[in-house]
């Protein structure tokens, strides 16, 4: 095999490009804006001449495996666009970088390999998903889900398995059953701690009206036979730069633990949409494709 390394002048604010890519991502969700449009889809353009277009010659595979750095850990270089935007705001004619690669995505290199060393889920049960419910103005803190529950039920109907919602969605199921599954679906609030990536959580149940909170440093010492966890909640992928050794984060907790992929979110998401794409995801796996072409499928 061939190791090739292509040094790239950093000759160019890469730290505000991707920080501004972002913030037009996101902000785009609550302002659909002429202004917001044209912002992104010129930094998506400028970041994909940046970063991929030298290294184009060397025949990129379909199935694209990003090991990203600092700044670059968030940014979701499926939406790099490839050619410039030719009609403003109509994003289903762009170009995107995933319409010509697979992209997955990995925290260093010593992990990939450790990974690809795994077996196939040894796991005897399909599907597990956890689901609290969050009531409009409830008092802890965290806003109202109204498709989390009705998702976790549409994915049950779709390919079968075990769902815990309301009270039941509770870290007392997670912990004695979830070592058994070979899916994992989590459809709840989770926080990013950007200081302390061992101390982000997902928001499980803890009786009626209150949450319990499971944290990165809880999953760590789980024995997962998953051969998916899918962290279908807020800034799921978001943690602690480390240099070499990307980020610190619930994401990353789930690989160590001993599952084979994770799918997560890198911000705030739009409640709809991640129902739309997550059932999508499922529909695409029942009929048979792999995880990494459903996912893409669907987005």
């Amino acid at each position: 095999e061939v190791y090739e390394v292509i040094q790239m002048e950093k000759d160019f604010p890469l730290e505000t490009l991707v920080s501004q890519f972002r913030k037009d991502i996101e902000q785009f969700q609550f302002e659909q804006s002429q202004a917001l449009c044209e912002s992104y889809s010129e930094k998506a353009f400028e970041l994909y001449n940046r970063l991929i277009t030298p290294i184009e010659n060397f025949d990129l595979p379909e199935n694209l495996i990003i090991i990203p750095s600092g700044i670059l850990n968030f940014l979701p270089f499926d939406a790099l666009l490839k050619t410039p935007a030719v009609h403003l705001c109509n994003f289903k004619t762009y170009d995107y970088l995933i319409n010509h690669h697979n992209i997955v995505y990995n925290y260093s290199a010593t992990l990939w390999s450790e990974l690809n060393a795994r077996k196939t889920s040894r796991a005897c049960e399909n599907f597990i998903g956890f689901a609290p419910f969050f009531a409009e103005n409830n008092s802890s803190g965290f806003g109202e889900l109204k498709y989390n529950i009705p998702t976790l039920k549409a994915i049950k109907n779709l390919i079968g398995g075990d769902i815990f919602t309301d009270k039941d969605g509770n870290r007392i199921q997670f912990e004695e059953l979830v070592e058994d599954y070979k899916i994992i679906h989590f459809a709840t609030h989770a926080k990013a701690n950007s200081n302390e990536g061992d101390f982000s959580f997902i928001v499980l149940s803890k009786g009626e009206g209150s949450y319990d909170s499971l944290f990165v440093k809880d999953i760590y010492h789980r024995q997962l036979l998953a051969d998916l966890v899918f962290l279908g909640a807020c800034e799921t992928g978001v943690g602690t730069l480390h240099t070499g050794e990307g980020i610190i984060s619930l994401a990353r907790s789930f690989l160590y633990a001993g599952a084979n992929s994770v799918i997560t979110t890198l911000w705030s998401v739009n409640a709809q949409i991640t129902k739309d794409i997550t059932l999508d995801f499922y529909e695409n796996l029942k009929d048979g494709n792999p995880k990494n072409d459903a996912l893409r499928n669907a987005k």
